[in-house]
């Protein structure tokens, strides 16, 4: 997925007062801390926690002023956050594993979806997903994730991806496209796509998340060096954002986070209402920061069956040390 530019600032304003003949310093308000986050630009749903601790105030009462920084690729975030134009960033986590088999110190510290939230759109003609068999489905790449998605939903049904033609666009929007189209008979969706497509008279076969199990989607890294030099920063962080998870499943805030995407975005109103209701239903953002050993292993496992990763890795190798909440056990 190749989910403009998405920059958030926060603006202090202070003021000050002169009295005729007296001069008064006020105490100088402590300057926020800046960290800037790499994000895919143009998909705010997909990090929709993040700004609701930016709009509402989290971040700012932990003294930080975070700035979403738009980048077009998961693995140029990955790439300036290892070489240090970002300080942390939002990306498939699949990316850090391939980065860290090549030699780069790159850490998860913290979780965002927990599952993939993709959904298997066909064709109204096609009744379930054994009537897949020689039909020409659209993913993601060659060797993307939405290869091994689609492996583990076909084989209930006992069929290969060898028995399925494959074709690839790159983005949701693309594969879309496709679809509407007559290009594909079927395709993996993210909301509110999904939801488009059923409109129109296509069918849902399923979401991955019953077929894919302790595989978190995407979540925050920072690189090694800048994570330790600012472990106090990087908890603040967490833990302001850990107050936007917890305000994004308190549905009395629904209509408000639907305003927070739409002062991002071009959506329409009714698209990001059913997506806010597709993610909360699958419940996609990681609930706390806890990052279990056994979904480093499994992110671990899927580099080495798409054949992307180039040495040998442990779970330990992909988290920093007093930053990253991790269960070992």
């Amino acid at each position: 997925m190749k989910p403009g530019l998405i920059r958030l600032a926060v603006c202090a304003i202070t003021g000050g007062l002169c009295l005729f003949g007296v001069v008064a310093a006020a105490p100088a308000a402590q300057a926020a801390e800046t960290v800037t986050v790499g994000i895919i630009r143009g998909i705010p749903t997909i990090n929709w926690p993040l700004y609701i601790a930016k709009q509402e105030g989290m971040f700012a009462a932990e003294g930080l002023d975070v700035q979403a920084i738009g980048v077009g690729f998961a693995y140029e975030i990955t790439q300036q956050v290892i070489g240090g134009s970002l300080n942390m960033g939002a990306v498939g986590l699949i990316e850090p594993v391939v980065a860290a088999s090549k030699g780069a110190h790159v850490a998860i510290v913290r979780e965002e979806g927990a599952l993939p939230p993709f959904i298997l759109i066909a064709k109204s003609s096609i009744k379930s997903i054994a009537d897949l068999k020689g039909k020409t489905v659209s993913l993601g790449g060659v060797n993307d994730s939405t290869v091994a998605y689609l492996k583990r939903m076909l084989a209930p049904a006992h069929l290969t991806i060898n028995q399925v033609d494959k074709v690839y666009a790159g983005s949701t929007a693309d594969r879309y496209t496709q679809l509407r189209s007559g290009a594909v008979d079927a395709t993996l969706l993210l909301p509110p796509f999904d939801s488009l497509a059923e409109a129109a008279g296509y069918r849902d076969l399923g979401d991955t998340k019953d077929y894919v199990k302790n595989l978190p989607f995407t979540g925050y890294i920072a690189s090694d060096a800048w994570g330790k030099a600012n472990e106090a920063t990087v908890k603040k962080f967490l833990a302001a954002y850990q107050k936007g998870i917890n305000w994004f499943y308190d549905k009395k805030n629904r209509d408000q986070a639907v305003k927070i995407v739409l002062g991002l975005s071009k959506s329409k109103r009714d698209a990001v209402e059913k997506t806010y209701d597709t993610l909360y239903r699958l419940q996609f953002f990681a609930k706390t920061a806890v990052v279990p050993k056994q979904h480093i292993e499994n992110l671990i496992e899927l580099g080495n069956e798409l054949g992307l990763l180039k040495s040998k890795l442990t779970p330990g190798d992909l988290v920093l040390p007093g930053v990253t909440d991790y269960q070992s056990q």
